[in-house]
């Protein structure tokens, strides 16, 4: 008698093989449900490209570097530009008076395939004089920093 109720007690196989299998998908949908979350949350990004020569020149009438740059945003959110890096300068705020895009004071880079021309200018006392003909740039934006180089002269 006491085999039959041990016998009953017991989970049979299929039940535990049932029960593993629906564990199994409950934890692939919350898996695939939070990769999904976060995946589409990361591609909301700007991607910056920087396309051609980046120049920095000085004016002696105004006493200004002037940086010009041709940039594109491939991504498919706006990039706000905030600062920039001239040399080994502090980061310098961005802002409508000192920074133009298209020849227009504006700080954001819009999401299209096309480039966009960007100036920027400086005060002399901003940044350190060049020593090279080449200068090291970071540019600050919403969407990340980009680091790239301009010629000087």
């Amino acid at each position: 008698m006491v085999s039959v109720w041990a016998k009953r007690a017991e989970i049979s196989t299929p039940i535990i093989a049932i029960l593993v299998t629906v564990a199994a998908l409950a934890v692939t949908g919350i898996a695939v449900a939070w990769m999904v979350k976060v995946g589409t949350s990361a591609a909301k990004q700007g991607v910056l490209s920087i396309t051609g020569t980046a120049i920095l020149t000085y004016d002696p009438n105004d006493g200004s570097y002037h940086l010009t740059f041709t940039i594109r945003n491939i991504g498919n959110q706006p990039a706000k530009l905030l600062a920039v890096q001239i040399a080994s300068s502090p980061p310098i705020k961005l802002n409508s008076t000192n920074t133009s895009v298209d020849g227009e004071s504006s700080l954001i880079i819009p999401t299209d395939s096309s480039s966009h021309i960007v100036h920027i200018v400086v005060p002399e006392t901003s940044i350190p004089t060049p020593s090279s003909e080449v200068v090291q740039v970071i540019l600050h934006t919403d969407q990340g920093s980009i680091t790239f180089s301009a010629y000087y002269g």
